[in-house]
């Protein structure tokens, strides 16, 4: 399911949740000219170790803004897509081994970036200049944890360990990247002029997975077992939510 929370400065409640019928969804965007949802369905039964290509399903679905499913397998097939990222007419999906690109208004895959040698690509943002930049969560070896930038077909490590570790949720506020640490539990900004790393809050144990800026400049981040934080701009952390009683994640 995809719980949709009503945001206020005490707690999170949902208002409403989809049908049971996504399949690990793992990322969500909202689309303003069209009023919709984009979801990422994973798909890999929460096996991120995976590494047999045909076990690298999985699909986008598009959903109405009270959470109707408005076409469950719209994009397909996608090889285990996670973070999603619009601009204009275009989603940008990270997924195994790639940068997938979606004509929305064609709903389908026109074209992919390789990145060879990442391992997990996770998370995914555009820069003001029209650079993506990924995390690779680096599963296999969580000590080489990066960040990728791709700019104009090219593809570099733009950050990567010690700084970071097991980098994971990725957002852009302004001139720099938000990015969950996972490795050290700390909430990292990164300068996306001068590459200088600074944390912002400790967030503990968890899965850092998802970050996104409030109007009020306020970080919400998820932990992927079912707790949500608001950092305030000073980097106070104050969690609002937690539905792991309810066995759900975040």
């Amino acid at each position: 399911r995809l719980l949709a929370p009503l945001v206020d400065h005490a707690r999170l409640e949902p208002v409403w949740q989809t049908e049971a019928v996504l399949r690990t969804p793992e990322s969500v965007v909202y689309d303003p000219r069209r009023g919709e949802l984009y979801v990422s369905n994973f798909n890999l039964g929460f096996d991120p170790a995976a590494t047999d290509p045909a076990q690298f399903t999985g699909f986008l679905s598009r959903l109405g803004l009270d959470g109707t499913i408005l076409e469950r397998e719209w994009v397909t097939p996608l090889k285990a897509p996670a973070g999603i990222c619009l601009d204009g007419n275009t989603l940008w999906v990270a997924e195994r081994g790639a940068v997938a690109q979606v004509d929305v208004a064609r709903g389908a895959v026109v074209a992919r970036i390789p990145l060879p040698d990442s391992d997990f690509l996770n998370d995914i943002v555009i820069a003001e200049d029209g650079s993506l930049y990924l995390t690779d969560t680096r599963t296999a070896n969580p000590a080489d944890s990066r960040i990728y930038r791709v700019a104009g077909g090219q593809v570099s490590v733009w950050a990567g360990a010690p700084d970071i570790r097991r980098a994971n949720g990725l957002c852009r506020d302004g001139g720099r990247l938000i990015v969950g640490n996972s490795g050290d539990g700390l909430l990292k900004a990164i300068d996306l002029a001068s590459k200088r790393i600074e944390p912002i809050a400790a967030l503990g144990g968890g899965i850092q997975d998802g970050i996104r800026v409030t109007p009020a400049g306020e970080l919400l981040v998820s932990h992927w077992e079912g707790k949500i934080f608001s950092v305030a701009p000073g980097g106070r952390g104050v969690e609002i939510a937690d539905l792991k009683a309810a066995g759900q994640n975040a």
